[in-house]
């Protein structure tokens, strides 16, 4: 099932153990999101291609982060910024806190 899955790093895949055991939520897939993790098939948080943690969170949190320095926008194509979604940079927040939050917001969509 986590064919990548000694390609994560230790915080992700905590966050990929503590997760899946929910009903409604799988990991993994194809292209976008091949290391996300998804409830009801969408994605919520993830690792992407340069092995950033990712995640969705309501734009009024997004742009808390972006104002203490902790999150750039995601830009899946340069220059074209996902404004809900999230780099998390700098001094990083608890992975598992934002994931949290992320799963709450996107299950209610």
């Amino acid at each position: 099932m986590w064919k990548a899955f000694d390609e994560l790093t230790p915080e992700f895949a905590a966050l990929i153990t503590e997760f899946t055991k929910r009903p409604r939520v799988t990991y993994g897939g194809r292209g976008f999101g091949a290391r996300g993790l998804r409830v009801d098939g969408k994605i919520f948080a993830m690792l992407d291609s340069k092995g950033r943690f990712v995640v969705k969170v309501p734009r009024i949190r997004a742009d808390a982060l972006l104002a203490r320095g902790q999150a750039v926008h995601f830009e899946p194509v340069p220059g074209r910024p996902m404004k809900e979604w999230l780099v998390v940079t700098g001094r990083r927040p608890s992975w598992l806190a934002l994931a949290r939050e992320a799963y709450e917001y996107v299950a209610s969509l």
